[in-house]
């Protein structure tokens, strides 16, 4: 074999065996940027600011939402005291006081 044949043979090596290496390399950069391009940040605000007022917004709504329910509760009490009171005078004034399962002492 002359030596143009084996330079022609070892470059051939060479381009089968980077061939692959450079295909890859394309692969693995196509996925990089697609992963880069889903990583990547468009916010104006810095993410961690903008985070952080959004959790003070939501802890102003819940205080909020407490202390509305807090207010609910306290009318439901007055409510149901009321109601017992009513309950007590209603049945007082239908039994004119006497309790069924009293027995009278007079017979």
């Amino acid at each position: 074999m002359g030596e143009s044949v084996l330079v022609a043979l070892i470059g051939g090596c060479a381009l089968v065996l980077t061939a692959p290496t450079g295909l890859l390399a394309l692969v693995l950069n196509r996925k990089v940027n697609a992963i880069r391009h889903q990583v990547t940040n468009h916010h104006t605000v810095n993410l961690r600011e903008d985070l952080d007022a959004k959790h003070d917004d939501n802890r102003d709504l819940l205080q909020t939402i407490a202390r509305d329910v807090g207010g609910m509760k306290e009318d439901l009490r007055l409510v149901r005291s009321t109601q017992a009171r009513y309950d007590e005078r209603l049945y007082n004034l239908e039994t004119k006081g006497k309790r069924p399962w009293r027995r009278s002492t007079r017979r």
